[in-house]
């Protein structure tokens, strides 16, 4: 039992700075959080990881965006976490429809929001959570 979208999801910063796009997938888990900005993101590997991105690399056209959210989807992403008001002004609704095909929640960040911050809020909880799942083993087997 590892970290759930839904618990990162309860963190007080982030409440404050997002809104859940796709009501899905909460249930999935995150091992880890990433940024994706760069044009040659790899997508292998991403079993288990938040996606944050401004779609930075992409913006230029819908078809581009829903392509690599697809292909993101299909490498196993827990969630997607895009900002808006930097590249993109809203997450359009066939952009949301891949995300739910996929059972992948999709959250919009507000535009001032740090990934940094992001990055440290969800990396505590996941790292508080490993950590109580390693005592419980070792008090297991005492």
């Amino acid at each position: 039992m590892g970290t759930t979208v839904s618990q990162l999801l309860e963190i007080p910063f982030l409440q404050k700075n997002l809104q859940l796009v796709t009501n899905c997938g909460l249930s999935n888990n995150v091992q880890y959080v990433t940024v994706m900005e760069a044009p040659d993101f790899h997508f292998d590997g991403l079993n288990e990881v938040f996606i944050l991105t401004t779609l930075s690399a992409h913006h230029h056209s819908l078809e581009e965006i829903n392509r690599v959210i697809r292909e993101l989807c299909e490498s196993g992403v827990s969630a997607i976490g895009i900002k808006i008001g930097r590249f993109v002004d809203q997450i359009d609704k066939s952009t949301v429809a891949i995300a739910q095909e996929y059972n992948v929640p999709m959250i919009s960040l507000n535009k001032t929001v740090l990934f940094r911050e992001v990055l440290s809020e969800t990396l505590s909880l996941i790292a508080d959570n490993q950590r109580l799942i390693i005592t419980q083993i070792n008090d297991l087997n005492r």
